[in-house]
């Protein structure tokens, strides 16, 4: 089982995206990193390996790419059973036992113990924003189930 992290980015700072894609995989040095690069402003193809490196144009519906990307539109990335990851760059996948004396939680026994017990999981997570909203920002509505 390898988990897989797939990230649609429109990059705008090399080294903001160099920080990102370093962290998560000295983070999770087994796991697989498949960026969907929408037209970033900066060239990102040449850190990441080319095996999971996708160019796309035009601005796509998220939900839309995400389904042919488990609907095999882009090969088969994955193997069945693999948990995937769907991420953005500004978001960071972090996790620490509060009881341990320090140790990391590795993130892949978590999931595998999960699917011992339910067929899909939800990793909790929290979204933080800047602290003055745009005025075009909609914040009202919830997240359709």
């Amino acid at each position: 089982m390898t988990l897989n992290f797939v990230l649609l980015t429109k990059a705008y700072d090399l080294y903001d995206f160099k920080y990102w894609y370093e962290y998560h995989t000295k983070r999770f040095p087994n796991s697989v990193v498949w960026v969907f690069d929408n037209d970033s402003l900066v060239d990102i193809s040449g850190l990441v390996p080319r095996d999971r490196y996708f160019r796309i144009s035009g601005f796509p519906a998220q939900k839309t790419l995400y389904a042919d990307i488990m609907n095999g539109k882009y090969g088969r990335l994955f193997e069945e059973w693999d948990p995937v990851c769907f991420i953005d760059d500004d978001e960071f996948i972090y996790l620490r036992d509060p009881n341990s004396d320090g140790h990391d939680i590795d993130l892949l026994k978590v999931i595998q113990k999960g699917f011992e017990k339910y067929d899909t999981l939800c990793l909790p997570h929290i979204n933080m924003s800047q602290k003055e909203l745009p005025a075009d920002r909609d914040t009202s509505k919830g997240m359709p189930s």
